[in-house]
């Protein structure tokens, strides 16, 4: 029987930084949806993720969302959050624009799950 257990210790804390930094260049060169599927749609899910591994990046996490709400307005993430959640994809994916919302938009912007 193989155990998983959380770690402790980080992976490059900051390499959100870079990362930010590379979106900002892929939106000048490639446009908005591919730096956005680049931070938001890889970068910015991967490090969610992360976090349940390493709950010391979790601190990290306040940081690299305003980074990336520097480089994008609340529209652009707001709409590409509500493309992703209709994508096709893997659970992971799925998953990202209700967490996602939660440290990128606005409180008003966050969609109520209430009807």
């Amino acid at each position: 029987m193989i155990t998983l257990t959380r770690k402790t210790e980080s992976v490059q804390p900051k390499l959100w930084m870079e990362q930010s930094a590379a979106a900002a260049n892929i939106r000048d060169r490639f446009g908005l949806e591919n730096a956005l599927q680049y931070v938001l749609g890889e970068k910015f899910v991967n490090f969610l993720s992360a976090c349940e591994w390493y709950p010391k990046d979790v601190g990290e996490l306040p940081a690299f969302a305003a980074e990336i709400r520097g480089l994008f307005t609340p529209s652009e993430i707001q709409e590409y959050l509500k493309q992703a959640k209709r994508r096709p994809g893997s659970h992971r994916r799925r998953a990202l624009p209700d967490k996602a919302a939660l440290y990128l938009l606005p409180i008003k912007l966050i969609p109520s799950r209430r009807k």
